[in-house]
């Protein structure tokens, strides 16, 4: 069986389509035989009397899990806003060693774990700490979603440079929502971000049309997952990354 890496997935600004990838690689993972754990740490946006765990991002990673349990999360809040002002509304204090407990007995039970930050890797979680300060505590490498418009560049270059500044290992990016049609700077993007940011471009996903996370069904993520593994060999690379870096 193919081994491939837990991953800390997070983004270079919020709505980039982190759950998406999220969803794409955990199908990719479990068509490879590799049992598959989702976390999603912290989520915002429940709505009042919602079940956290069928909400927005839950609900779609659940629809893809074949193992029946649904995503952990440690944090559910109601304002969709950033982790650490809805914690504070909510009269909370995100404690990363909660989540890094909740990890861990995840991780115990698959393969390997796929987490999905919240919005990038500065949104705070508290007073003290940040969503890259939670990605190092797991000791997780990141995969980096991107967008393919302009200032995108720079956006995911400034990621890189945080991730490097914290010694976080970051195996790869992907570029999601590309056009079928991309103008001179789109097309240019995947090409001078790589070069720039020292760091592969994993994959190109492209544009899925009327694909938002209330309406993706787990039949339109397969299908293009296949195509963008088949096209950029994306669990082969994942695979030889984890054989260079994982101990």
């Amino acid at each position: 069986m193919i081994k491939l890496p837990s991953l800390f997935v997070t983004g270079t600004d919020t709505g980039v389509g982190k759950t998406v990838i999220t969803a794409l690689l955990a199908l990719l993972y479990q068509e490879a035989g590799v049992r598959v754990g989702l976390e999603k740490p912290v989520i915002t946006g429940v709505k009042a009397g919602e079940d956290a765990a069928l909400a927005g991002d839950l609900a779609l990673l659940r629809r893809v899990l074949s193992t029946g349990e649904g995503p952990v999360y440690s944090y559910a809040f109601t304002p969709a806003v950033s982790p650490h002002l809805a914690a504070a509304r909510a009269g909370v204090t995100i404690d990363l060693a909660r989540i890094e407990s909740d990890h861990a007995a995840v991780r115990s039970k698959y393969d390997a774990v796929l987490v999905e930050g919240a919005g990038g890797l500065l949104a705070p979680l508290n007073d003290d700490s940040f969503m890259a300060d939670l990605a190092a505590r797991l000791r997780l490498p990141l995969v980096i979603v991107s967008r393919p418009s302009l200032g995108t560049i720079n956006h995911t270059l400034l990621t890189v440079s945080c991730a490097q500044a914290r010694s976080l290992e970051v195996a790869g990016i992907i570029i999601n929502n590309f056009p079928a049609r991309p103008g001179p700077a789109e097309a240019d993007n995947p090409g001078a971000i790589e070069k720039f940011a020292g760091v592969p471009v994993l994959a190109i996903v492209p544009h899925i049309t009327g694909l938002s996370v209330e309406e993706a069904e787990e039949g339109d993520i397969q299908r293009v997952a296949r195509a963008v593994d088949k096209k950029f060999k994306l669990l082969e690379r994942l695979s030889r990354w984890r054989e260079e870096h994982v101990q």
